[in-house]
């Protein structure tokens, strides 16, 4: 049984679990930056080509169609962080509708992943939320937010995948919850990433080998933010839980 790897952001509060036939195995590798990242340049198009493996992949200088080299996606994310240099990115974060909460997976019944595209929210709470509950009933038992994905606005390339990174997996400090109306969260959320960078999507990386040349960048610099998110936990016709 195999799949193409995938890669997943440490979030100390949401183990993985794998589950397994009982003579299979798991392949992972755990992934760091070094306290200064750059872009690794991909290699020169006269490089010599190796022969093809078994998991035959291309390498980023065999790009696909369409798809920009790492220093043209680490340069647009570059443009944008000095366009925001001294302010805070201020962002409401909504459906690609720009209208509509957006819509929430259960992992269990008081953890929710806010998903849509490229973005990806992740909030708890001690207790499975009631749809009846008042705001300050449901303020007391939240727990915290992970802000698994979420995108550099305004960047947009073939097989890139950008992203803002914040220095802890998850936290409580400058969250509010807003509103709590039939089962949509209003949350606003003022915090600091540490980083931007981004990584290609479309190349199959094994679990013990090393990132291919050219295929992820970041750029750390304080970065600012104001988010107000709008999320649907609950349907308006759920009931509450008993439990």
């Amino acid at each position: 049984i195999g799949g193409a790897p995938k890669l997943f952001r440490y979030n100390s509060r949401l183990p993985l679990v794998v589950y397994l036939p009982e003579d299979g195995t798991v392949r992972y590798r755990i992934w760091s930056a070094a306290q200064k990242s750059e872009a690794i340049p991909a290699a020169p198009a006269t490089a010599q080509k190796k022969e093809p493996t078994v998991s035959s992949q291309k390498t980023p200088t065999e790009e696909a169609a369409g798809t920009p080299a790492c220093e043209k996606v680490q340069g647009a994310v570059q443009a944008w962080i000095d366009g925001m240099e001294g302010k805070a990115y201020k962002a409401e974060l909504r459906s690609d509708d720009g209208v509509s909460p957006l819509p929430s997976k259960a992992i269990h019944k008081s953890l929710f992943a806010l998903q849509e595209g490229n973005l990806s929210i992740g909030i708890g709470f001690s207790k499975p939320p009631n749809i009846d509950a008042s705001l300050a009933e449901l303020q007391a038992t939240f727990t915290h937010i992970a802000l698994d994905r979420v995108p550099v606005p305004g960047i947009k390339a073939v097989n890139w995948e950008t992203q803002l990174q914040t220095l802890v997996s998850s936290f409580k400090d400058g969250v509010t919850l807003e509103s709590w109306k039939k089962g949509v969260l209003r949350v606003r959320i003022q915090t600091e990433f540490f980083a931007a960078g981004g990584h290609r999507t479309d190349l199959i990386v094994p679990a013990d080998a090393p990132m291919q040349k050219g295929a992820y960048f970041q750029i750390r610099t304080p970065i600012k933010a104001d988010l107000l998110i709008e999320g649907r936990l609950l349907s308006a016709d759920e009931k509450p839980d008993p439990t």
